[in-house]
């Protein structure tokens, strides 16, 4: 290889490494996800752009998830007419039938599915710790992250700049 090719070379080498790095937190950022409700009703995640989607993982024996379930509740309630989806998703360690019969007990109003193979924490990048909740725009865009206890103050703030911008 000539000397002068080699800066060439190099800037292309980096231009596509930047671009696959691009790509891979654009990915992660815009998650592809499929929910399967409880009812058996299938939700892609790109069916709802347009949009915002509140998404929440959540398990049977955290006890911070199940104090957050009114509040959940009341978000649907207040945004559903404005078209913003929630969805809670119970991890795959999660028993079946215990959050079965949490939603039955709690009157969850928004759609609870399960995640038994582990397809949806990875999609929004590898949720480990619940809760973890996501506030996605009408773009797809993970636009707020929170692992641990909801602020739904700023949730609801997020959820109206969001609406605001559509």
């Amino acid at each position: 290889m000539k000397p002068a090719a080699r800066p060439i070379v190099l800037w292309a080498i980096g231009a596509v490494a930047l671009a696959a790095l691009l790509f891979a937190v654009w990915r992660q950022d815009r998650p592809t996800a499929t929910f399967t409700s409880l009812g058996g009703e299938r939700t892609e995640l790109g069916q709802l752009r347009g949009h915002p989607v509140v998404v929440t993982f959540w398990a049977s024996d955290c006890r911070t998830c199940l104090l957050e379930i009114p509040d959940f509740n009341r978000l649907s309630e207040d945004y559903r007419a404005r078209g913003v989806r929630v969805f809670a998703v119970a991890m795959g360690y999660d028993v079946p039938s215990r959050v079965l019969s949490l939603v039955r007990e709690t009157g969850l109003g928004y759609t609870v599915a399960l995640d038994l193979d582990g397809h949806l924490a990875a999609a929004f990048g590898g949720v480990e710790w619940v809760p973890s909740t996501f506030v996605i725009d009408s773009h797809g865009l993970i636009r707020h992250k929170v692992t641990g206890a909801v602020d739904f103050g700023r949730v609801r703030q997020q959820i109206e700049t969001l609406l605001g911008e559509s």
